[in-house]
């Protein structure tokens, strides 16, 4: 009875422990901290439709134009002047047909896909950012293997790492590690939410490699486009070890009988991230109880905009909760913290706007 007691207590105890180590991650967004006021920075042509990143003083903005389908300005004082364009649209050397975009430190990194799937990364040195359209420094990282499914985001992990959204199709692969170390390897990383919808190993993947990734170089943001679902994590033994929890609603989905996804009335907008080497920023979408219809509004500002910015550390802690004083589709945060970026919409005129909030 005695050792029964003393097994019972333990067990107690190890309860207690768990419930307390392991809080209930809330998916409600968080309250206003900071309301802060911006200023427009005044530019001759804004070309691109999203702001891709911020480097010292540079923005770079992706556009949907066959050439230049990224392009490069410097912001001095109060106005952004053209800089660059690069990426150019084709399927010859060093040209690209479908792209996505990750910085690092002192690094812009490339990824270029096809209709056949994904071709190659590519690194841009941006230490000398008047050289930065010279295609001799870019270093090509090809990528051999076919049928890998996926939806494009990716960031460096580590030395010549990439983490990508995406894996070899209709098996239980979201992530895979693509190692240049010693030549190209792929690996497979271990992560597949039980999420109990029925359907095809294909579709499923999908709808989690629809996602956007952020990096700090030893470990990496998930955040669904479809879903208030964020993580940070770093890999561990080739599967994922999380290190914490920031939002955990999983994706609401049905797959039809056609293998396409469809998201439920119950679902969410998903989240936009951005993030720094010691910040994450966060653009949490609306529930889709709360957007109406296709014709629903922010503010007389069209669906996708919105004026809060959720901050948190590379722990998942929650830092702030910044209100612009403009709603904003996409934005970006320079590598010291100091100023954000967004883009907006004069209502007026229905151009293009950037904003600088100096946080």
């Amino acid at each position: 009875m005695k050792a029964n007691g003393v097994l019972l207590t333990v067990l107690a105890a190890t309860l207690v422990a768990a419930c307390t180590t392991t809080p209930k991650v809330s998916n409600e967004t968080k309250p206003v901290t900071k309301t802060i006021t911006g200023t427009e920075l005044k530019v001759r042509d804004l070309w691109g439709y999203r702001i891709v990143a911020s480097y010292k003083d540079y923005l770079f903005m992706q556009e949907d134009r066959d050439t230049s389908r990224l392009v490069v300005y410097k912001v001095e004082g109060d106005s952004l002047i053209y800089h660059k364009g690069l990426i150019d649209r084709g399927r010859g050397p060093k040209e690209f047909y479908y792209v996505e975009f990750s910085l690092g430190e002192d690094t812009l990194y490339i990824s270029n896909s096809d209709p056949t799937g994904l071709k190659a990364f590519y690194s841009i040195p941006l230490n000398d950012m008047d050289r930065i359209d010279d295609r001799d420094l870019w270093k090509e990282y090809p990528v051999s293997e076919r049928d890998i499914q996926t939806g494009l985001s990716f960031v460096p992990y580590q030395h010549d790492n990439f983490v990508v959204a995406g894996g070899k199709a209709d098996t239980k692969e979201i992530f895979s590690l693509f190692d240049y170390d010693e030549g190209e390897k792929r690996i497979p990383i271990q992560f597949w939410p039980d999420d109990q919808t029925p359907g095809p190993l294909f579709a499923k993947q999908m709808v989690y490699m629809q996602s956007y990734l952020c990096s700090r170089g030893d470990r990496f943001l998930y955040a669904n486009m479809y879903a208030r679902y964020m993580f940070v994590a770093e890999i561990k033994e080739n599967g994922i070890n999380e290190i914490a929890m920031v939002y955990s609603s999983l994706p609401k989905y049905e797959i039809k009988s056609d293998g396409n996804s469809v998201r439920t009335a119950d679902g969410d907008e998903g989240i936009r991230p951005y993030a720094t080497s010691t910040r994450i920023y966060a653009k949490i979408g609306k529930l889709i109880k709360e957007i109406k219809d296709d014709n629903y509004k922010f503010k007389d500002y069209p669906r996708g905009y919105l004026d809060e910015l959720e901050v948190y550390d590379w722990d998942g802690n929650f830092i702030d909760n910044y209100r612009t004083s403009l709603p904003f589709s996409t934005f970006a945060v320079s590598y010291d913290n100091k100023y954000l970026y967004t883009m907006t919409m004069d209502l007026d005129s229905g151009q293009s706007v950037i904003i600088r909030y100096d946080l």
